[in-house]
């Protein structure tokens, strides 16, 4: 390995370095109870019953 290749080492290994605080702060925002089951509201479900017009 020449000097370049190390220098070019090292830059790559700094980046990388910065790089990890930024994606652990966004993995720490997201909010896993987000993901639970969905609910939908009971005029948005069918009836368990045929209505009977008057």
């Amino acid at each position: 390995m020449d000097q370049n290749d190390l220098r070019q080492h090292r830059e790559a290994m700094a980046e990388e370095k910065e790089a990890v605080p930024l994606v652990r702060a966004r993995m720490l925002k997201v909010n896993m109870n987000d993901y639970g089951s969905y609910d939908p509201s009971p005029s948005m479900e069918k009836p368990h019953f045929k209505l009977i017009p008057n």
